[in-house]
Parts: structure tokens; C-alpha cells; sequence
């Protein structure tokens, strides 16, 4: 499995580049840059909205499970669907296993998607403006994740693995700043301990 995983890193970073080279040609004969010059800022502002959403997000995931009262009793979670399915396709498939074991993405690559699809009209699929569906987009996903923050903020579920807090987060600062500050000094684009969607 290592070979597997130096071998798909290695052709991931060359697709990375390849990637790269075809969209600057791409860029540099694209003929309706008139068209996308419009949209630009509304697609700019949705997407600063989204980076402040996803940062906000990224703190709040940490004191929903810093605040958690229970955090380190074991205390029985809620039955994980989709964790009794992997696990079980897992132990029949070592691909599957190294798929799951594998965090390939994160919230990073989830942004370099984004601003890549605005740039996907280069390829003359669609007549419309790259950066005016984006900006929908954006605005959506942003919507759609304050709509999730506020769902977990609510009610703190009990995890389904337990010690997810000793192996996921340090211990809580006495202050309340230094608790909030603590919040912007990783990336957690994997969830915290209380939710049960992107862990």
C-alpha cells in the first residue's frame, strides 16, 4: 500500500501541474474575457463572504467541542451509518482501506475547487459567465455551511468514537480569548467530535 501511495502522489502532483499549464493556455486564448470582467467583483465578494464563513466555521467546530461538558466521559454515541458500512467495506478491501485511512482533501483543496470552477467556462461548455455561476455557487455553499453551523452549535451529539477530544484537541485554555484564539490556529476540515458529518 505504500508503493500504491507514493505512486498516486506522485501522479497527483503531475496532474497537478499538467492541470496547471493546460489552464494558463487555456487563459491566454479564451475569447470572452468581456463577458467575465462584469461578474468579477459580485464573484470576489461571495467568495471573501464564504472564507469568512468557513473561518468562522473553522473556530466554532473547536468550541463546540471544547465547551462540550461531556468531552471526556464515555459516553455512548449516537450509531454511525455510514462509519458500519466503511469499516465493513474496509475489512474486505485493502484499496478501500487505504481509501479511507487516507485524508486527501481538505478544506484548501475544497477553496482551489471552487476558484477552479469559476475558471471552467475556458472550455466553452456553457455560454454563460465562469465567475457569475460561481458567485451563486459560493453564496450557496457559504448559506448552506452557516445553516450546518448552526445545527451543530444547537445541540452537542455525543461522538461515536470515544477519546475523540484527547486525540483531536489540546486541552482548554483557562481564558475565553485564548479558548476563541485557539480556534483560528489549525484547520479543521475534517469536523470536530460533536457532529457527525465530515469526520
Amino acid at each position: 500500500m505504500e508503493i500504491l501511495g507514493g505512486l498516486l502522489g506522485g501522479l497527483t502532483k503531475a496532474a497537478t501541474v499538467l492541470g496547471v499549464m493546460l489552464l494558463v493556455y487555456r487563459i491566454l486564448i479564451f475569447r470572452r474575457w468581456r463577458d467575465e470582467h462584469a461578474q468579477v467583483p459580485r464573484f470576489i465578494i461571495c467568495f471573501l463572504v464564504m472564507v469568512l464563513e468557513l473561518s468562522i466555521e473553522n473556530c466554532v467546530v473547536w468550541l463546540v467541542s471544547a465547551w462540550d461538558q461531556r468531552k471526556y466521559d464515555n459516553i455512548p454515541g449516537l450509531q454511525d451509518n455510514v462509519a458500519i458500512g466503511v469499516n465493513a467495506l474496509s475489512a474486505i478491501s485493502p484499496m478501500a482501506r487505504w481509501l479511507v485511512t487516507r485524508r486527501a482533501a481538505n478544506i484548501l483543496h475544497f477553496l482551489g475547487a471552487q476558484l477552479a470552477l469559476a475558471f471552467s467556462v475556458l472550455w466553452d461548455q456553457v455560454p454563460y459567465s465562469g465567475f457569475g455561476i460561481m458567485a451563486r455557487v459560493v453564496l450557496t455553499v457559504a448559506a448552506s455551511r452557516v445553516l450546518r453551523m448552526a445545527c451543530f452549535m444547537a445541540t452537542v451529539l455525543p461522538n461515536p468514537r470515544p477519546g475523540c477530544y484527547r486525540r483531536r484537541f489540546p486541552p482548554v485554555p483557562p481564558g475565553l480569548w485564548d479558548t476563541i484564539k485557539l480556534g483560528y490556529t489549525t484547520i479543521r476540515g475534517f469536523g470536530g467530535c460533536n457532529d457527525l458529518i465530515f469526520r
